[in-house]
């Protein structure tokens, strides 16, 4: 220990020595969090807080109650916190004890405030073992868990995308093989080797064995399973145990299984539960009208498979839901309608709860009734008027008198403390019966906080139910919410085969066609069969809605084969094994990458991983270099497309030039969107039509954009669209690649 520093300075050192350096450590300090030396001098830039001094320590506090708001700014810098908490009642004369109550990471998040609403925070960890790859996640904050195992690489990196952890475990040994991936986070290396998984997940899951979870012969899958619940329990320090007037129950469970959840999480759970028997009620109705209604019966029928299939997923959801009247019904008499935050403040549980808890808290009242009736007798007594009895937290009760009636003070009274504008004293009446109102109301709140957990320990017997529950829930959530999009903007079912083809008629963009406001969307058809028209090269100027007709021809495809219906009028849609985008533009200049760069990476990863059964849109390939590279690389990427992997594509371009592969392979066809000139200006149809287009319009959207006048009158554009005299002058042709592209011919340059 330092010398020279104080208990709680020693206290706070040892507390700080037992987490990593790059760890924020928040120390409990009375209605405070502190954080001390050179934590407090990086979280006060980053908290926006003042940085403050006492016996020459750096220091800077934010409000406990205020605390989850810090908490998340520090998270989001990408750092961690360590929550100290004060473990005991404070005495006189001795300092309080605390502990690290837990670690947040941020894929360790659970309170509600620090999480996004609609989108899964996981905990992911990865491992290689033997040529092959783990990959577990988990939801703190649901309990989902789950693994996998991939053969190669690309699969590894194509389920991170998928799943998109928060943060990411990978072994000390193996961190420069995972160096690239995002949110990586390096661990003990023994704790992901899959004997010591295979013991931590046995133990935590209370079995024997893994055979029964179907992953006994994945060792890579368990090393990165195993990984995540030691990092958690010994890391962390969490408690893993098994982990809209239906609230978010799932997270609810996971919040009071890891010992973080308050009497609040317990009332959303019984408000939650309490409308279960209704739901479920109504899910009855929906399977006795698929089951007995008077679609085809006939087993041939499509219409029959799908009512089957349909019945199927009711039946799955309609199990999922499991009423639990009892937990609803001890949940609802023992708890008030809207305890507190705090678990050991009170006013957690209705009166009548408990018996030797109502007879605290009637102590209580009748001590703070009598302090009342105190007060009219003294004044009585004394003649003092403005004689008033208070209480602090420091000194407890008193008898507090002005200065100018300091005169009229009886003997008894003995004087606690002198203020500014008189003094305070008390009698031995008042202190016998302080005693018992303060005893009362502590053993009040110490009787409450462990009836607290005693009801969350029996809630969380039925975790399971719950979280099959909360997971039913969740399906049917999403199905109806589909459901409901599709009843309101007339959505069609998709088509689903094996075919390569891809037919929409009448397609809108998903999104955009309810957001709309100052004009009507117009929907477009798109047509290509896989075989006679595979590519479809679209041109036409910025602004007319290139982007958007690839982009909702990409989302028709997801949302069909997520089970949804699509917004068309009709769509036949060839499964896809995936879709890959090439759209938009930025940069990662702290990595070296320009947009150029990120372009090219993005491209490089759609020509090695594309498949026939693809779905590809690009968007402006080639933009960030020369004219002529840029036109290069477009026009290789688009034969390579079509010849060699074959995929469904859709390629915005504004190279005209590559409307002519229309010409050299059968397989490509020209779109553009159609827009009509008018006084200089130029109105966009938003139409998909066939055909190239014959110019850009750049001009006239520059002039749209405000460009001034004697900008847009110059004349470098005809200037440069002159012939080529480099021919005529030595009357020789130019030369055309393989593919029948024009090269470029490099100009004499002058050196003065």
């Amino acid at each position: 220990m330092a010398e020279g520093l104080t208990p709680m300075m020693q206290q706070y050192q040892r507390l700080r020595k037992s987490i990593p350096p790059d760890t924020f450590l928040l120390f409990r300090l009375g209605d405070f969090y502190e954080l001390f030396f050179e934590d407090a001098k990086e979280a006060s830039s980053l908290l926006n807080v003042a940085l403050t001094r006492r016996n020459g320590v750096p220091m800077c506090g934010v409000p406990y109650h205020a605390a989850p708001a810090y908490i998340a700014k520090l998270i989001k810098a990408g750092r961690r916190v360590a929550v100290c908490d004060q473990t005991s009642e404070a005495q006189p004369g001795k300092i309080v004890s605390r502990d690290i109550t837990q670690v947040i990471t941020a894929g360790t998040v659970s309170e509600l405030n620090l999480l996004e609403a609609n989108k899964a925070n996981y905990l992911g960890a990865v491992y290689a073992s033997d040529g092959l790859f783990g990959f577990a996640y988990a939801d703190l904050t649901t309990g989902e868990f789950r693994l996998m195992q991939a053969a190669d690489h690309q699969s590894l990196l194509d389920a991170l995308v998928r799943v998109g952890p928060a943060e990411l475990l990978v072994s000390e040994e193996q961190r420069e093989q995972f160096a690239a991936l995002e949110n990586a986070t390096s661990y003990d290396s023994y704790a992901f080797l899959p004997d010591q998984s295979s013991f931590v997940l046995c133990e935590h899951f209370k079995t024997k064995s893994l055979d029964g979870f179907g992953c006994a012969d994945m060792p890579a899958a368990i090393g990165a399973a195993g990984s995540i619940v030691h990092y958690l329990k010994h890391q962390l320090r969490r408690k893993v145990n098994q982990l809209k007037i239906i609230r978010d129950c799932e997270r609810a469970a996971g919040r009071l299984s890891q010992a973080s959840g308050n009497a609040r999480d317990l009332v959303s759970l019984r408000v939650s539960l309490e409308q279960l028997p209704k739901l479920r009620a109504e899910i009855r109705k929906l399977k006795e009208r698929v089951e007995y209604g008077t679609g085809a019966k006939e087993a041939g029928d499509p219409t029959a498979a799908t009512n089957g299939a349909h019945r199927k997923m009711i039946d799955r959801i309609h199990e999922g839901i499991h009423e639990m009247p009892e937990v609803a019904a001890k949940l609802a008499g023992a708890l008030a309608d809207e305890p507190p935050l705090a678990l050991k403040e009170g006013g957690i549980f209705r009166d009548g709860h408990n018996a030797d808890l109502d007879e605290l808290r009637s102590a209580a009242r009748e001590g703070k009734n009598w302090i009342g009736e105190l007060q009219e007798r003294e004044i009585a007594a004394t003649g003092i008027k403005s004689l008033k009895v208070r209480f602090n937290s420091v000194f407890g009760y008193f008898i507090e008198i002005t200065k100018s009636n300091l005169a009229e003070v009886p003997q008894h009274y003995t004087r606690k403390q002198t203020t500014v504008g008189g003094e305070r004293f008390i009698t031995p009446e008042l202190k016998d019966i302080e005693g018992k109102i303060l005893g009362a109301e502590e053993r009040s709140r110490n009787l409450e906080y462990q009836l607290f957990q005693q009801l969350r320990d029996e809630t969380l017997r039925e975790i399971q139910f719950i979280q099959e529950t909360a997971s039913a829930i969740a399906n049917l959530d999403a199905i109806t919410s589909l459901a409901e999009t599709a009843r309101l903007f007339h959505y069609c079912r998709p088509q689903l085969d094996e075919s390569l083809r891809l037919s929409i008629r009448d397609g809108r963009h998903p999104v955009l066609d309810q957001r709309l406001i100052e004009e009507k969307f117009v929907p477009n058809d798109t047509e290509l069969d896989g075989e006679k028209e595979r590519l479809a090269i679209i041109t036409g100027p910025n602004m007319a809605g290139k982007s958007t007709y690839i982009r909702q021809v990409a989302l028709i495809v997801l949302m069909a084969q997520m089970g949804s219906f699509v917004p068309a009028t009709s769509a036949q849609i060839g499964l896809v094994d995936r879709i890959f985008t090439r759209v938009g533009a930025n940069d990662d200049l702290s990595r070296g990458q320009s947009t150029f760069m990120i372009e090219m990476n993005e491209t490089a990863n759609i020509v090695n991983n594309a498949t026939a059964r693809s779905l590809v849109i690009l968007d402006e390939i080639g933009r960030g270099t020369s004219t002529f590279d840029g036109l290069s690389i477009a026009w290789s990427v688009a034969e390579f497309l079509h010849d060699t992997i074959k995929a469904r594509t859709l390629f915005a371009t504004h190279y005209h030039e590559l409307t002519k592969l229309a010409e050299q392979r059968k397989g490509i066809c020209n779109l553009n969107v159609a827009v009509r000139e008018w006084n200089d200006q130029i109105i966009f149809l938003r139409k998909i039509v066939s055909g190239g287009a014959d110019k850009s319009y750049g001009i006239q959207v520059a002039r749209l954009a405000g460009l001034p006048k004697e900008l847009l009158d110059r004349e470098i554009l005809a200037h440069m669209e002159q012939p080529d005299t480099s021919a005529s002058q030595t009357g020789k042709p130019r030369k055309k690649t393989k593919s029948g592209m024009p090269t470029a011919e490099k100009p004499q340059l002058d050196l003065l």
